[in-house]
């Protein structure tokens, strides 16, 4: 009877035993699905290579004390105490009763493969644009990660949706997983979204396209056919890094119409309320808007979102001493009702490669401060539907705040402008039938 030290080491090469002979599973069915079809040229040189960030354009360093603090300058702009609103943006032409066409949606199958995170620009606007697709009439079928009741709005929606939980430790499963769920759709077109789902795509005789919303490793990109970007400086970057021009193609987001719905009513102090949204997260600056707000004698600021940067945040309101006119609402499902209810859109970002928050409050017709991030430059031009300041500059900011305060037909004219930038560019109807003919391009 061997002793009990032998019976655990006995027992421990059992169970190594059994992961190892796991593992080759799970690599011989992964080897299975693979096909020796060539990879997107060029992605294949710069698969191993790190890729920077590039630094955001005007960036001129960090201002590290509050507008109030001593031993610097001190931005003071009166602010009139106004009645109930600011002022009453011109809204324009709803086309909420404009459903997107289906030109050219009766041949395209599409699946869809996306794993996120339950929040996010790309995972809601991947949300927006498949039920977009579903209401113009495109036969799809969805590979989702089930995260934060996306699979119960989208099948709420009529799209056909099934789980995946994207495991790296199973990537060689999933890969199988969905072969079969690509084969079963009969799809004429497969579309990915960001780093882990599309990496997990097994090469297939189906044209492979992959959205992306970032400055990603394109490591995880060599098995795709074309590559969408969402913005010019993406696309840039794409072919830069040795993706062939003609298999990289520039894809605006949209967002819906903001004119109709309700406004979110929260604290007011006298004078504007300043709206800001998204994670708080070190890219998104709201240190920065923060110190600018405390320039300015009157207003409230709501920054609605969460995320690690929120109790370092809130302790700067009150070193900058405007706790009180300074609130966290946190995360919030319906983002344009916040922007409704304020009277100035402020995006702050160190970093934004496209900005959907911007284009959400130009759609509700609310003036828009922008950083000259990749996103700002990108829908905002300065003077006609927004204002721009460098990245990080807080008198630059504070004096942008105190402007569109100060004279509301500038600040009408902004929403105005911004208004006609969403309608001409960035509405469903125009950026939904748009999709639809670049995926039947690719489809033919």
């Amino acid at each position: 009877m061997p002793s009990r030290a032998v019976q655990r080491n006995i027992a421990a090469r059992s169970r190594r035993a059994s992961s190892r002979s796991v593992v080759m599973v799970l690599i011989a069915l992964s080897s299975q699905v693979r096909s020796k079809t060539p990879s997107l040229a060029g992605i294949s040189r710069v698969a191993q290579c790190k890729i920077a960030l590039p630094p955001p354009n005007g960036q001129q360093g960090v201002f590290t004390g509050c507008a109030k603090a001593g031993g610097g300058v001190k931005y003071r702009h009166p602010i009139a105490a106004t009645p109930d609103r600011f002022f009453v943006p011109d809204q324009g032409t709803s086309s909420a009763s404009n459903p997107p066409g289906n030109r050219r949606a009766s041949g395209l199958s599409l699946f869809q493969a996306m794993a996120g995170a339950p929040q996010g620009g790309a995972e809601l606007f991947f949300e927006r644009l498949a039920t977009s697709f579903q209401n113009a009439g495109v036969r799809q079928r969805l590979m989702i990660k089930p995260a934060g009741g996306r699979a119960d709005r989208l099948a709420a929606a009529g799209v056909d949706v099934t789980a995946c939980s994207y495991s790296p430790m199973l990537a060689a499963l999933h890969r199988r997983q969905l072969a079969g769920a690509i084969a079963a759709s009969r799809a004429n077109v497969v579309l990915s979204w960001m780093n882990r789902a599309t990496s997990m795509v097994p090469k297939t005789k189906v044209p492979h396209v992959a959205r992306l919303g970032g400055f990603y490793k394109l490591k995880h990109y060599r098995s795709c056919d074309w590559l969408v970007a969402n913005t010019r400086g993406i696309a840039d970057y794409l072919v830069r890094e040795g993706v062939p021009a003609d298999r990289v193609h520039h894809q605006i987001n949209f967002v819906p119409d903001g004119a109709d719905g309700s406004a979110f009513d929260g604290p007011r102090h006298g004078g504007p309320v300043i709206a800001a949204l998204g994670r708080l997260h070190t890219n998104k600056a709201f240190d920065t808007l923060i110190r600018a707000f405390s320039g300015i004698d009157e207003g409230t600021l709501w920054i609605a979102g969460d995320g690690p940067e929120r109790g370092r945040l809130e302790a700067l309101a009150a070193e900058c001493g405007v706790a009180g006119r300074v609130w966290f609402p946190g995360w919030l499902d319906d983002p344009q009702s916040v922007i409704r209810g304020a009277d100035i859109f402020v995006c702050p970002s160190r970093h934004e490669p496209f900005g959907n928050v911007i284009a959400e409050a130009m759609s509700c017709a609310r003036p828009v401060i922008s950083t000259r991030s990749h996103g700002g430059e990108e829908l905002v031009e300065d003077g006609v539907n927004g204002l721009l300041v460098p990245v990080d500059d807080v008198a630059a900011m504070t004096d942008a705040l105190a402007q569109l305060a100060g004279d509301r037909t500038l600040a009408s004219q902004l929403a105005a402008g911004g208004r006609a930038t969403w309608a001409a560019s960035l509405s469903p109807e125009k950026v939904t039938a748009d999709w639809i003919d670049f995926l039947s391009r690719v489809s033919a």
